[in-house]
């Protein structure tokens, strides 16, 4: 596609995603922050222009209210899962897709992020017979696909218990053609952050659009490849996050964090390395722990060169930089309609209307 028909195409998805409500209890622990509509629209609007979602099989990890999976459906995925560790994450994020009309229908899941993934994804040839089923999958079933997890979500999530339950409804493999996710930056959890890519390379057949801080790119960069033996890693733009004032402990009204939309590709032989779970073993060191050898700045340096071109790459507002929607608004009725039309050209009649 063109420069101006991506601009066209992202500005209006981002009208699409503006409604969209963010989490109405975040849990801190968890490291819940809201996805604005701009940087998730920018999200999709990049695996969409490298044909990484239309008519293809989307996973969100840690779903939240469903923002990015939302947009991976307005922007043409088949079929989009969403997992996420907390029960309310998941309702709310049912009902910002009800706002839509027609309804969305994302697949959700419950479960944790790695350790139920990869209790999931344990049997090799059940992953091997869910990668079939994709391949030969050829239904349009983006709007309203596997409605009955959905009512098994709503169920868990009225149950009356704070701790998440164990999923007994589908315990089936996880796998998708794409992972996008706005995953944890490690703040509370060191570690955190390289658990999610690992996860996501362990999920996708093509590719792993994700979100961190600008401040990892060095490290992120040699970790992807040379630990978790990811084929590719490549920063594709380079954003501001305007985080909002969300937990008792904060002080300013809001905090500008510069993040990487990353792009990375799962190892051609699917064998990812590095460790299961968020460690302070040496795989897990920091950028802060290494030592800073001449070679090492060399190094970091010349990454810094090497996406100095990605540096407001969105530049359609304020230089491309994020800004949380902030409002509840209208609930999106009536843009289901409309979402055909932002990227699929109608295909499917995904609307109904």
């Amino acid at each position: 596609a063109s420069p101006t028909t991506t601009s066209m195409r992202l500005k209006q998805l981002e009208s699409l995603l503006e409604d969209v409500e963010p989490f109405r209890e975040p849990n801190n622990e968890l490291e819940q922050y809201p996805t604005g509509a701009h940087l998730a629209a920018c999200v999709l609007t990049e695996a969409h222009a490298r044909g990484d979602v239309d008519g293809l099989v989307v996973a969100d990890l840690g779903v939240g209210g469903g923002v990015l999976a939302i947009a991976s459906l307005l922007s043409g995925a088949r079929r989009v899962v969403g997992v996420d560790v907390d029960p309310g994450a998941l309702q709310l994020c049912r009902d910002n897709c009800d706002a839509f009309e027609p309804p969305l229908r994302p697949r959700l899941r419950l479960g944790s992020i790695p350790k139920d993934v990869a209790r999931w994804n344990a049997d090799p040839e059940a992953v091997r017979a869910a990668d079939e089923r994709d391949e030969n999958d050829d239904s349009d079933d983006a709007s309203s696909s596997s409605s009955e997890d959905l009512d098994a979500v709503e169920k868990e999530t009225r149950s009356g218990d704070d701790e998440p339950k164990e999923t007994t409804e589908d315990a089936s493999p996880l796998r998708a053609d794409t992972v996008v996710m706005n995953p944890p930056f490690g703040t509370r959890l060191k570690g955190v952050d390289v658990a999610f890519i690992r996860c996501g390379l362990k999920v996708a057949r093509r590719a792993v659009y994700s979100l961190h801080k600008s401040s990892t790119r060095a490290y992120l960069e040699r970790h992807a490849t040379h630990v978790l033996r990811a084929a590719k890693a490549d920063v594709l733009a380079e954003l501001r996050y305007t985080l909002p004032r969300t937990y008792a402990h904060h002080r300013k009204e809001s905090v500008d964090i510069e993040v990487d939309l990353w792009r990375f590709e799962p190892p051609a032989d699917g064998v990812v390395g590095g460790a299961d779970a968020c460690s302070d073993s040496s795989d897990d060191e920091t950028e802060a722990n290494m030592e800073v050898t001449a070679e090492e700045k060399e190094r970091r340096a010349g990454i810094e060169l090497k996406y100095a071109g990605e540096r407001n790459k969105f530049g359609d507002r304020s230089g491309g930089l994020e800004r949380h929607p902030g409002r509840g608004g209208r609930g999106g009725k009536g843009k289901g309609a409309r979402a055909a039309e932002v990227f699929t050209g109608g295909r499917g009649g995904r609307g109904g209307g």
